[in-house]
């Protein structure tokens, strides 16, 4: 199974605006929530099928779907900071544990990840300021909350 938005018609990826609610951080206690549910999505089988199905990156045969995921970050294990001043980028970041729970449903299909026994790899959240925000003055208050 392979869901995704789909490419839009200017060549854009699976990418989609989550509504307003969706998204909770509290960087600096190092938690994250990104919730969604029965979002509308297709279907394509394989990632070869979604990407190359009808030539080269031209999608193939797909059918409806609905998926919905509860993805938690938490449990705070490091955190560092990165800077470019000649991009001109900062990033302040933290390492933490996460959990994922997905579900999607296809027709008469559906499937559902297993809610124990994950393993987390690794998993960040951060904050960074690039361009005109790189120099704001909540730059030396975020350095010091590391």
């Amino acid at each position: 199974m392979d869901n995704n938005p789909g490419i839009t018609s200017d060549g854009l990826l699976w990418t989609f605006a989550a509504p307003n609610g969706a998204v909770h951080i509290d960087f600096g206690e190092g938690e994250a929530l990104y919730r969604m549910s029965e979002v509308r999505m297709r279907d394509y089988g394989t990632l070869a099928n979604a990407l190359f199905g009808g030539g080269v990156g031209v999608p193939g045969a797909s059918v409806p779907s609905t998926v919905s995921w509860d993805l938690r970050w938490h449990g705070v294990t490091g955190s560092g900071t990165t800077v470019n001043s000649t991009l001109p980028f900062r990033l302040n970041y933290k390492t933490t544990g996460a959990h994922l729970d997905w579900s999607m449903s296809s027709g008469d299909r559906s499937f559902r990840s297993n809610p124990s026994g994950q393993t987390t790899v690794v998993a960040f959240i951060g904050e960074e300021r690039n361009g005109v925000f790189f120099n704001s003055s909540d730059d030396d208050k975020d350095a010091d909350d590391d």
